[in-house]
């Protein structure tokens, strides 16, 4: 199925995960394909956590907030930018409560905005946007006697051109393409009741291809193809 400039807006997403503890013990995340240093509350967790992440991603590469108690949101910059790649715990000790998850917004209020978090690619344009559906025999005993099937989404394809974005950003973008990294994105489709603000499907795309236009007052224009496999998270008015 396929969606052909019924998307309008379309922005990068910045990456942030909140960090959850408690209890005493140890634990190790895994950050891609890259397990951190232990991490322990045996001076202060904080700190430890923060290392931990030093070491993995790069001090300059995360901003880290919150107190020297739980919850903690970690946010990447730089090289990390809008970056996707997954943040999970590895392994913890039987006395740890921990968790790691990215976080969305939890509805469409805050403007789309840098300091929100959304760095838009170009005007309000269309954008082709491609579904891959498949459909599942969910038949079963209460059925009544008729087939019963279920659409699930295998892959979302986003493509077009003419995007643009600060050349700083668009360095971000670049170094996350060279290396493989997956990127946060956020598309709004448009209201066919006229508000202004409905729905946001937020999702970890890979970026199969990217290029390179022309630069104009610090600001580059590119082409670019993202593939999303699995649902989008949406979030609704």
């Amino acid at each position: 199925m396929s969606k052909q400039g019924s998307l309008v807006r379309l922005y990068l997403y910045k990456a942030v995960h909140t960090l959850t503890y408690s209890g005493t013990g140890a634990f190790y995340l895994r950050i891609g394909g890259d397990l951190t240093a232990e991490i322990t509350d045996a001076a202060d967790i904080a700190d430890s956590i923060q290392s931990a992440l030093d070491t993995t991603l790069g001090a300059a590469n995360y901003t880290f907030a919150g107190g020297s108690s739980s919850p903690w949101t970690i946010t990447l910059i730089e090289d990390y930018a809008f970056s996707g790649i997954p943040f999970e715990v590895a392994s913890a000790d039987a006395g740890v409560t921990v968790s790691i998850a990215r976080t969305f917004p939890a509805s469409t209020a805050d403007a789309k905005t840098e300091a929100n978090g959304y760095y838009k690619m170009g005007a309000e344009t269309s954008l082709d946007k491609n579904f891959d559906i498949e459909s599942q025999d969910v038949t079963s005993k209460d059925s009544g006697g008729f087939t019963q099937t279920e659409s699930q989404i295998r892959t979302i394809d986003l493509s077009g051109s003419n995007y643009y974005i600060s050349t700083g950003y668009y360095s971000a973008l670049r170094k996350q393409f060279e290396l493989l990294y997956p990127v946060v994105i956020c598309d709004i489709d448009p209201d066919v009741n006229g508000s202004s603000e409905q729905l946001l499907n937020f999702g970890v795309y890979t970026m199969t291809g990217l290029q390179q236009g022309s630069t104009h007052n610090q600001v580059v224009e590119f082409s670019v193809d993202f593939q999303l496999t699995g649902e989008p998270t949406a979030v609704i008015v």
